[in-house]
């Protein structure tokens, strides 16, 4: 330390001589006084710029070394030694006999120690810093590291947080299905755990049925419900089967078996399972396309469609049979799946195939009669035969021969329209036998016909005839022979076959009774019905028997060498071919009346929906049904993975369950779109209808082909259909009809369940109804009632009563307001509906003591209507949330969780549904996204999670009993849900959180409500952290789950505020560090310079460091959670494209300044103990804000602080030493310009000149106080100044209001004080000892500085004056160029007065360079700038409080008698004055806030005047928004323009 005491720069030696330097040193102090003083005055020889650098230069020649210097001498100085002074060149070097004319400026010298120990040190410092400076310059540099500590305790929270949310996540299978694909592939399996776990039935017990070369192992290994099987096509093994249900559903006689037949039907069809998902999977699509989130060819595409009737019983032994969506079987005829050859690895490709075998039969048989009805089981053991043989060769096939398969394909699909077509060509009456024909036959009757039909032959004894016959290898099993050989071992299993035979022979022959009976009273065929219909369905029916021919040709030419097995196989192929042509009668496909028939079956509903089913299936224009919409994608495929999650449980039975009320408090907001909120055009004769029809183009499309209306215009669709066009862009925005129409879902997901699990049609609807309500605690419905006649209020109101009528579940209820309270009292009222008239009325009134809304709005709406609530528990839900038909199934599995011990509240996830409306409502959705993602692991094992508004459910009873749902003290409980989960948690409730649920949830998509929410949130926690309930909860807790709260909870809004202080004081320090001249110290070592940084100052790699820590916390700490949760949910391209593009998008810049607004408001939260509720607009953002919305927004809070930081990095840049600075700084400049910049970078066409200029013009009207909008900002800037500093400066104590001052003047008084110590670049001044430079250094600054306030107030009342004041010039616009110019003149000269009277008052004597007194100059600036800065701040916070009371102890006291006059005469004088001039000084600053506000606006506007020059207009519309909204604000500016062209 001692080496940074000298402080000299001066010349020390000469060069061109080469003599030894030995002259005698002065011995005394007064001789080294003396002689400085002469070397001072003593002319010397300033060296050129371009003289030869010192370190080159010939110093090496002079002998200075220690044997040439007096033995014994020893310096001493005070003020200053010779060396440490300068060398002078003077009468030492006339001594030495050196030139003294030729002399060189060396830098300063500094040596270690205070004096020279007789010679001349090897190594000498320049490290001129004054001891004062370096501890100052210490403490600074330390803080940064300090805050950086905490930050990266967040930092590492957040990487194990997130690490560990996701292990979570992994076991216990909480994922996502990552794409359409992945959802086909395992969409076999979801309907088993649908009924496994969505259901609480007893099912029936599987039957196994052996086919005839089924093994005993095989038969053995068989298992309830399995859908692994070997399908008929591919192979037989074991089949289970269900037996079926009797009328009620609640038979199980192993005699009612069915449907397990060896001719090959699809298993699946006919099974209970799938058909009660297909249930609930074809209302899941409904709901859909009742959205138009479908369109109707992919809602037919997703949908299951079930085949009813006699026919259906007849051919499949079942009274239903389930046709799979085509998504399912479309991919394995798509053009791709054929040609790669992978169809067969599909996991529905053998039940696609079955199932198109099954349909084609039903075709064959009931619609074309092709086919004989009894010969349709042939037909199907044919076909599948023929399958597994092509099966069996299709591994033998080259990747391109597919030529057979296509040509099937398209033969089938010719068949099924060539019938749709004659279906619709024809118009048919059926005209059934009003007996119909006796069913009930005798036995005699069925021997009688089972001896008259032809025997079926055993397929294993004609097995072993074509053995004999042709001498192939046998293609049975030992075992099997046996087996046929010895029928009498299998006597009982015979008879079984034999009986289930005459039962299917009795049936076939009803059918072809009733067949034979059916007459159609009117047949009106196509005239061309020969020509054109029948020829079309003869030719398709040859192609498609061609096609088979092909395919077994292939079969039959595999193997040209001759041997048994070839033969077999050749024989066999021959043979089923031959068969399929003997079973297939085309032929009568001629006869004209048989055309008649087959166009009346035709357009049977049968028919029409097999036709319908095949052309889906086979002819799909999008194979695998994948919807256009990404909302319908991500409805079906979390639901379908959400039956996997470990978590998910069989729910309790219907009966059993617990009711439930949904909570939704209401107070004005949009309960749907009036007509001419819809249809009044903007500025561009755009409509708001005409922007969600362009934000939802394909929603919009599905919705005009569900009313018919597909080439109509937007007017024509809201005159004409009025109705629907309101209610599909109310389910485009966050309105009430929204909430309603998406909550009531559970009620119809109940009535659903019910009925699968077999309750009666007259029992579901009580039951239901004493299970689930819907509660709408709308405050001012009673106000909006009684609101004028065509007021949006009444209309409102009105909206609300069509909710009521028309969902049955709806309860609504509101306070009323008496018009008189004398007369009649408050009350709560509950709506009903009258039967009879239909129309609503009050059901339930409830008097109360007064108005209850006394507290926070939202919290008092709850706390009133909570009363009419009848469910065991209440969930929570907002008005702006939505709910969909695959989540509502799965409500009651929640409501299980509560029979664990001492759960009170159950949460569960939202999706954002507003992530689409441009890149700010994306990024505030990624924020709850992240936040739901860490509420697993605050579950658990943290145990830290509480409430948080919606969607959770509470336990009644508990919170009824316990304090509530929440609190409702106005300016305290701003978040009152949580304060309602501390609250539970703190009486011993449990609070868990599950995931195999979600509902909706809308965000803000402005910028500024964005921020406005954020502001709410971080005011809010600020007094959660000082609230007796937290202080009260963590005294019940272990030091780690309190650690678990900090970081949860306080700690991250404490971080977001640290995390901006380090950005700060890192800039600072380094900032600091550059002005003071102390990044590097210059070592001269044997006349050799070296430079080398200080250990302030940071190296490269700390530099490096310090940056990329900052970068993560500010912008890019979310992007891990982000990532990881995306790659486990979407995989890993597409995690990693998505994180890429919210990157690109801007979403660093958008965290980094609601990083700002969260610590801010946090911290004024904590000063001032209270929080705010900012209503938030939730609605479309049609305008782009203007510059005075958005500086009032964030001026105080976000614009300050930025414009101060891009002052620091100015000062570094400007003042540093360090190689490539840039990279000691590019985060703080990131963090600098998103503050300043990112309210108009997320602002439409900010940078267009257009809109600068009128954003200009209304921002000096702002200024100037005759703005004509007194709604924004507060309409004036003195209004909207004395506004934001009313809590500053009234609320606040003068100790509150000094550390306030303290804390952010922070980087002013750092500044001032190096600026101090390093005022003379740290020489000394003559005549003043070095332990008194600071001091008198501290004296000139001040001087200065009063100098400087000194020329402000002149500035002040020059400009207050009548000359220049802008009042008086306002009454004439068109002079107001001249009252410019003239404040421009006074600025200017009161500029240069200022600046010249600093350029006289820095010169020193001592200094004799340019560079010293420049240096000076520039530092005595820099110290009065934040001086008269720091004290402006301090008079701005005055107060009227402070102005009217301050020295009330001096003011006549009136109670008191006799008192001396001496208050009155003296005191009150001097204390009114004091007052007076607290209110001048007051006014002066805030004068001087005005000025630097304006400078500010000047700042950003000559900001965005540049980034008007550069293409970024177009850029920031593709990035920020989307296309639509982008063209939307550009034609608008355009249009303004052109206007204003026209009226200028």
């Amino acid at each position: 330390m001692n080496a940074l005491r000298f402080t000299p720069r001066q010349s020390y030696f000469v060069s061109g001589h080469e003599h030894s330097f030995s002259v005698k040193m002065p011995e005394t102090l007064a001789d080294i006084e003396t002689q400085a003083d002469a070397d001072y005055e003593a002319p010397a020889v300033e060296q050129q710029a371009n003289e030869l650098d010192p370190i080159e230069s010939r110093i090496h020649d002079l002998d200075l070394s220690s044997s040439h210097l007096e033995s014994g001498v020893r310096l001493k100085s005070r003020r200053r030694s010779l060396l440490s002074n300068g060398f002078l060149v003077t009468d030492y070097q006339a001594k030495a006999g050196l030139d003294v004319r030729n002399t060189l400026d060396l830098p300063q010298l500094g040596m270690i120690g205070r004096e020279v120990e007789g010679e001349l040190p090897e190594a000498y410092y320049d490290v001129h810093a004054s001891v004062e400076l370096m501890w100052i310059m210490t403490a600074v540099r330390a803080l940064p590291a300090v805050t950086t500590y905490f930050c990266d305790t967040f930092l590492w929270y957040t990487f194990f947080a997130t690490v560990f949310t996701v292990f979570l996540q992994w076991r216990g299978k909480i994922t996502h299905a990552q794409n359409w694909a992945v959802l086909l592939r395992t969409f076999g399996s979801v309907p088993a755990l649908f009924c496994g776990k969505l259901l609480n039935r007893a099912w029936p017990k599987p039957k196994i049925i052996r086919t005839e070369d089924a093994s005993e192992e095989d038969t053995s290994s068989a298992a309830h419900g399995s859908v692994g099987i070997m399908e008929p096509l591919i192979g037989r093994r074991d089949v289970v089967l269900e037996l079926p249900r009797d009328a009620t559903g609640e038979s199980e006689d192993p005699s009612d078996a069915t449907g397990a037949d060896p001719d090959g039907f699809l298993t699946e069809a006919t099974d209970i399972r799938w058909q009660h998902f297909a249930r609930a999977w074809n209302a899941i699509v409904k709901d859909l396309r009742a959205r138009d989130h479908l369109s109707d060819s992919e809602r037919d595409d997703l949908s299951f469609v079930f085949l009813r009737g006699e026919d259906v019983e007849d051919i499949f032994e079942s009274p239903e049979y389930v046709v799979m969506p085509a998504m399912m079987t479309s991919p394995v005829f798509s053009t791709s799946s054929l040609e790669t050859g992978g169809g067969s690895e599909y996991a529905s490709f053998a039940r696609t195939l079955t199932q198109a075998k099954d349909l084609l039969c039903v075709l064959l048989t009931e619609v074309m009669g092709v086919v004989r009805p009894r010969e349709i089981h042939a037909l199907m053991r044919t076909i599948a035969a023929l399958a597994n043989i092509e099966g069996e060769q299709m591994a033998q096939r080259r990747m391109d021969d597919v030529e057979g398969y296509v040509r099937l394909r398209d033969a089938v699909a010719a068949l099924a329209a060539a019938i749709q077509s004659l279906a619709a060509a024809t118009d048919a009456t059926s005209a059934e036998n009003a007996g119909g024909g006796d069913d009930d036959m005798d036995d005699d009757m069925d021997d009688e016909d089972a001896s008259s039909a032809p025997a079926r032959t055993d397929p294993r004894r004609a097995a072993m005839e074509l053995e004999v016959k042709y001498g192939c290898t046998p293609f049975l099993s030992k075992s099997s022979k046996s087996k046929a050989r010895e029928p009498e071992a299998r006597g009982e299993d015979d008879e079984e076959r034999r009986r289930r035979r005459r039962e299917r022979r009795r049936r076939r022959r009803q059918r072809d009774q009733r067949e034979a009976e059916r007459r159609w009273s009117r047949i009106e065929t196509p005239v061309d019905l020969m020509e054109t219909h029948g020829a079309r369905i003869s030719s398709a029916l040859r192609d498609a028997l061609l096609a088979v021919r092909e395919l077994c040709s292939f079969a039959l030419e595999q193997d040209a060498r001759f041997s048994s097995t070839a033969n077999q196989r050749k024989y066999k192929v021959s043979q089923l071919y031959s068969n399929l042509l003997d079973a297939i009668r085309a032929d009568v496909l001629r006869d004209p009346e048989h055309m008649r028939l087959v166009a009346a079956a035709a357009t049977t509903p049968l028919a029409r929906s097999v036709c319908a089913c095949l052309l889906r299936s086979v002819n799909s224009g999008n194979p695998g049904g994948q919807p256009r919409s990404e909302e319908a994608q991500r409805q079906l495929m979390f639901f379908c993975n959400s039956l996997r999650f470990t978590s998910l449980r069989t729910p309790t039975p219907m009966a059993q369950v617990q009711s439930w009320t949904t909570f939704t408090p209401y107070y004005a907001e949009d309960v749907k779109y009036s007509f001419n909120q819809l249809t009044t055009p903007l500025e561009d004769e755009k409509t708001l209808f005409s922007l969600i029809v362009a934000t939802f183009p394909s929603d919009y499309e599905n919705l005009k082909e569900r009313l018919g209306v597909l080439g109509a215009d937007d007017d024509t669709v809201l005159r004409n259909h009025w109705t629907e066009a309101q209610a599909w862009a109310s389910d485009r925005s966050q309105s009430l009809a929204r909430c309603v129409r998406g909550v009531t879902l559970y009620g119809s997901a109940l009535r659903l369940l019910a009925r699968l699990e077999g309750h009666a049609e007259d029992e579901v609807e009580a039951l239901v109804r004493s299970k689930y309500e819907f509660l709408v605690s709308a405050q001012i419905f009673g106000t909006q009632r009684s609101a004028r006649p065509g007021t949006l209020e009444r209309f409102k109101a009105q909206a609300i009563e069509e909710l009521i009528a028309s969902n049955r579940d709806l309860r609504v209820c509101f306070v009323h307001v008496p018009e008189d309270p004398s007369v009649e009292d408050y009350a709560s009222c509950l709506i009903g509906v009258d039967e009879s008239t239909g129309k609503c009325k009050i059901d339930y009134r409830v008097k109360l003591p007064g108005n209850p809304v006394i507290g926070e709005g939202k919290p008092e709406n709850q706390n009133h209507a909570v009363i009419f609530a009848r469910g065991a528990h209440l969930q929570t839900l907002d008005m702006n949330q939505d709910n969909y038909m695959g989540e509502a199934y799965k409500m009651r599995n929640l409501l299980d969780s509560f029979k664990s011990d001492g759960v009170v509240l159950v949460g569960f996830p939202e999706t954002i549904f507003s992530e689409t409306h441009g890149a700010v409502a994306q990024f505030a959705a990624i924020a709850e996204f992240i936040f739901q993602t860490f509420q697993r692991l605050m579950t658990w094992p943290l145990m830290v999670r509480f409430h948080y508004g919606h969607p959770d459910v509470w336990d009644k009873a508990f919170t009824m009993t316990n304090g509530g749902v929440s609190k409702a003290s106005r300016a305290l409980h701003v978040a009152e849900d949580l304060f309602g989960g501390v609250n539970a948690v703190a009486r011993g409730g449990k609070v868990i959180f599950e995931e195999f649920i979600e509902c909706g949830k809308g965000r803000d998509m402005g910028f500024t409500s964005v921020n406005g929410f954020e502001q709410k949130i971080s005011g809010s926690s600020g007094t959660i952290s000082m609230s007796r309930d937290l202080y009260r909860l963590h005294k019940g807790m272990d030091a780690l789950r309190v650690f678990s709260l900090y970081f949860s909870g306080p700690g991250f809004f404490i971080s977001m505020m640290q995390t901006a202080w380090c950005v700060y004081l890192y800039i600072l320090a380094h900032a600091a560090l550059a002005v003071a001249d102390l990044e590097i110290y210059r070592v001269y070592r044997y006349f050799k310079m070296t430079e080398t940084q200080t250990s302030l100052s940071l190296s490269r790699e700390e530099g490096g460091y310090y940056n990329s820590i900052y970068a993560i916390q500010l912008g890019f700490l979310s992007v891990l959670p982000l990532f990881l949760k995306m790659c486990v949910d979407r995989g890993v391209r597409d995690g990693f494209n998505y994180v890429v593009s919210t990157l690109v998008q801007g979403s660093w810049a958008f965290n980094i300044f609601t990083m700002t607004t969260k610590g801010y408001n946090y911290m004024r939260a904590l000063l001032f103990g209270q929080a705010q509720y900012i209503a938030t607009e939730r609605g479309y953002v049609l305008m782009n804000a203007s510059m005075v919305v958005l500086y009032g927004l964030y001026a105080k809070s976000h614009l300050y602080q930025g414009m101060e930081l891009l002052v620091y990095l100015v000062l570094f840049h400007l003042n540093t030493q360090l190689p490539v600075s840039f990279l000691y700084s590019w985060s703080v400049w990131m963090f600098a310009l998103c503050v300043v910049i990112a309210p108009w970078w997320f602002s439409p066409q900010a940078t267009n000149l257009f809109w600068m200029r009128h954003s200009w013009l209304d921002w000096r009207r702002w200024i100037d106080g005759n703005f004509n909008q007194p709604r924004v900002s507060h309409g004036s800037w003195a209004s909207w100044h004395a506004h934001m500093m009313a809590n500053w400066r009234e609320m606040l104590s003068p100790w509150y209001k000094a550390l306030t001052i303290c804390t952010s003047g922070c980087g002013r008084i750092i500044l001032t004080l190096v600026c101090v110590a390093s005022l003379n670049n740290g020489a000394q001044t003559r005549g003043v000892e070095q332990r008194h430079q600071f001091g008198h250094n501290a004296g000139r600054m001040a001087v200065a500085a009063s100098f400087t306030m000194a020329v402000a107030a002149i500035y002040y009342l020059a400009m207050r004056s009548e000359t220049l004041a802008r009042g008086r010039w306002l009454a004439f616009p068109e002079q107001l160029w001249k009252l410019s110019v003239y404040r421009g003149l006074a600025r200017v000269a009161t500029a240069l007065v200022w600046v010249g009277c600093y350029a006289v008052f820095s010169y020193d004597e001592s200094f004799h360079s340019k560079q010293d007194a420049s240096r000076t100059f520039v530092m005595t600036i820099l110290g009065c700038v934040a001086i008269a800065s720091l004290l402006i701040e301090s008079w701005v916070m005055i107060g009227n409080r402070d102005v009217e009371h301050i020295f009330d102890w001096l003011m006549p006291r009136p109670s008191v008698h006799g008192e001396s006059h001496w208050r009155s005469v003296f005191a009150k004088p001097l204390v009114m004055l004091l007052r007076h001039a607290l209110l001048r000084l007051r006014n002066f600053a805030d004068f001087w806030y005005c000025e630097m506000d304006k400078a500010c606006g000047a700042v950003i506007f000559a900001l965005l005047f540049a980034l008007s020059l550069l293409p970024v207009a177009s850029l920031q519309s593709a990035l920020v928004w989307n296309e639509t909204f982008g063209e939307l604000v550009r034609k608008r500016v355009e249009v303004e323009r052109t206007v204003n062209d026209v009226i200028g």
